[in-house]
């Protein structure tokens, strides 16, 4: 019944009745949420990067953290400048673990009040990117990794977390993890030039065979909606692939809409989502031909980029409404502090713009966010005097 699902200018979106509605949760940040992990219906954590921090912060990796269920977030920033994790993964309240560069990965023991190196048998792979992070049990998990040309990477751990074993799988980076069995294993990869691969132990990571699908492209998620059928999902080229056979062969399928969905995750074989670029979320329906159903949000707003930008000293803001609604458009600075008020009334919808003059700020970076209801976008402007 109860999930999330994050995306850019800081959104993170839940549901509470299994994907029929979907809430924006204020996170006050306007970077792109990375990922977002949940232990249970309260205790959850996202990640999100900054590369132009303000006067007080500095660029690298911001950590979120609910203890509610996500309607309050508490931010913190990693301590190390140009640290820049993908994944975040706890294994209970306490001991936790990021996945990313430039050390792959980190562990906690104290529910990330600090966190510690862990150990690659391989220096060589210890700088490489980590996409993944994925436990068993307590004492044996998985990560994926690498980069695209350079070498696809698995790592694996027998020790709670604290060494790592790596092994190269192919030349371009693994995305994404699924382990169907403590021996039986999935991971995936692929680029433009050679086509989508995936990877398959039966060992539990011993050993892997390579697969090719026979298509170009990245293949981005793979998940199980039982132990026969599985779905991997190869974003930019609009294809979605389904296994009825145990992950053996694959078919290629049109995902509805044509959209170009990233990532899938099934909770059990009647529930399942799909999600992709602007905003795109698909439930599973085992009575539709295509499987999965359209849940977007019905996004009431569009916030356009503001032109010109840079700019000194006007600019103009457009956003289109498409509902009747009470509509706020502020403008903060990058530490959040509101600058001014362009907008706050209620609106028809339509179209609109709004000059806004810098001419009494300094040069940087600003964010103006449009709120209109519920519902909420932010974009970045940069003042150059």
């Amino acid at each position: 019944m109860t999930g999330w699902i994050s995306g850019d200018s800081g959104i993170i979106l839940n549901t509470t009745n299994s994907g029929l509605t979907w809430n924006i949760q204020p996170t006050e940040i306007f970077e792109d949420i990375r990922t977002v992990f949940f232990l249970n219906a309260d205790s959850g954590w996202a990640l999100a990067w900054i590369f132009n921090p303000g006067p007080l912060e500095f660029s690298g990796t911001v950590i979120l953290k609910t203890t509610n269920g996500g309607a309050n977030w508490n931010r913190s920033m990693l301590p190390d400048t140009n640290y820049y994790y993908n994944d975040i993964y706890f294994l209970d309240s306490q001991r936790g673990f990021l996945g990313g560069i430039p050390k792959f990965i980190l562990y906690t023991t104290n529910g990330g009040t600090s966190w510690n190196n862990a150990v690659s048998d391989s220096v060589m792979t210890d700088g490489l990117p980590v996409q993944k992070i994925l436990f068993i049990n307590a004492q044996t998990g998985f990560a994926c990794g690498g980069a695209q040309d350079f070498g696809g990477l698995i790592w694996k751990t027998t020790n709670t977390g604290l060494n790592w074993k790596a092994k190269t799988l192919g030349p371009d980076a693994l995305n994404d993890i699924y382990i169907a069995s403590p021996d039986s294993l999935y991971t995936v990869s692929g680029d433009f030039k050679f086509g989508a691969n995936y990877f398959k132990s039966n060992d539990s990571g011993l050993n892997w065979g390579d697969f090719n699908l026979g298509y170009i492209g990245r293949i981005t998620s793979i998940d199980f909606r039982t132990k026969k059928e599985g779905w991997m999902t190869v974003g930019y080229q609009q294809k979605l692939f389904l296994s009825t056979d145990y992950g053996n062969d694959w078919t290629a399928m049109e995902p509805p809409d044509n959209s170009q969905l990233f990532d899938i995750e099934f909770a059990d074989s009647l529930n399942g989502w799909a999600v992709g670029a602007n905003g795109a979320i698909y439930k599973y329906n085992l009575l539709t031909e295509i499987n999965f159903q359209n849940l977007s949000p019905p996004f009431g707003i569009g916030l356009g980029q503001n032109y010109p930008n840079p700019f000194n000293p006007i600019t103009t803001i457009s956003y289109t409404l498409t509902n009747l609604n009470y509509v706020l458009l502020k403008v903060y600075d990058t530490l959040g502090n509101e600058i001014e008020t362009l907008v706050n009334e209620k609106q028809n919808p339509g179209e609109y713009k709004v000059e806004f003059n810098a001419g009494s700020l300094p040069s940087g970076i600003y964010y103006y966010k449009l709120v209109s209801g519920v519902i909420s976008a932010s974009k970045k402007m940069i003042v150059l005097k």
